[in-house]
């Protein structure tokens, strides 16, 4: 099997699907678990296209010409959202988050937001006069959780909760007091999961260069979960992570000791 570009799994492995390659045109294509070619979609020429997969039967791919969520079995159209109806938005490297029920969809960039629901109606959609660097939506699509700095400087962090139900209106915002440096990113630093939020500063490097450092930390906030307003908020070293095993959300702390590195598996969200 010859690929022009290369592969990304869907969630759970289900399928295969090529991404855009800058460097040469290449056209979406979709493969089974077992490198079987599925069907092929033709992109834009030279333009930038983008391609995530929702789930394991659902592709969102977008273009200059706007955004379709795709059958990731056969390629047929499901929905598709013109790009005048975003228009005001520049999109211009989206990144895709999606609730845990699969009904509801957030897209952004740098400085845009728009929120979907799973029929391809737009919730709301705006443009933030920060730089958003990371972005989660809850479980059952009520809340979006933005990570936000001031332009042309590394202080002036922020987490802000949204009500995806009312227009994207701000619930909260509160300012995030750290050092470590911070770039946009789709790097799981920030996720909202059974009613609380976790957050943590410097993903990449842990992620790509320096891995658990002492210096990491993870912001806690509990939320009410009809209001989304704070109840209860901390900080604790470490690194908080969630896994996947066996259709159950496993959630860890790991620290860095200096001498040793610890982990602890979080119940309940709790630290046991």
């Amino acid at each position: 099997m010859k690929l022009e570009s290369w592969l990304d799994p869907s969630p759970s492995a289900e399928y295969y699907y090529t991404s855009d390659n800058p460097d040469i045109y290449n056209q979406l294509k979709v493969y089974d678990s077992n490198g079987k070619f599925l069907w092929i979609r033709k992109t834009p020429g030279l333009k930038v296209w983008f391609v995530h997969a929702l789930s394991d039967s659902e592709l969102i791919y977008m273009d200059y010409q706007g955004c379709l969520m795709l059958n990731a079995l056969n390629g047929e159209v499901i929905w598709n959202i013109h790009k005048e109806e975003f228009s005001e938005l520049t999109m211009g490297i989206p990144e895709f988050s999606t609730s845990s029920n699969g009904k509801y969809l957030i897209m952004r960039d740098i400085h845009d937001i728009l929120s979907v629901d799973n029929e391809g109606k737009i919730l709301w959609m705006k443009k933030v006069p920060t730089v958003i660097l990371a972005s989660s939506i809850s479980d059952n699509g009520k809340f979006v959780v933005l990570y936000t700095k001031k332009l042309k400087t590394s202080d002036g962090k922020k987490l802000e909760i949204l009500d995806n139900f009312n227009k994207g209106k701000q619930i909260w915002d509160s300012r995030i007091e750290t050092v470590i440096k911070d770039v946009p990113s789709d790097i799981h630093g920030l996720k909202i999961k059974h009613n609380v939020v976790y957050l943590t500063p410097g993903i990449v490097s842990y992620y790509t260069d320096e891995g658990i450092t002492p210096e990491i930390q993870t912001f806690y906030f509990d939320i009410d979960s009809e209001k989304g307003t704070i109840l209860d908020q901390r900080v604790a070293e470490g690194v908080a992570e969630t896994f996947q095993y066996g259709g159950k959300l496993l959630s860890y702390i790991l620290i860095d000791r200096n001498t040793h590195k610890e982990i602890f598996r979080i119940e309940q969200d709790k630290i046991k």
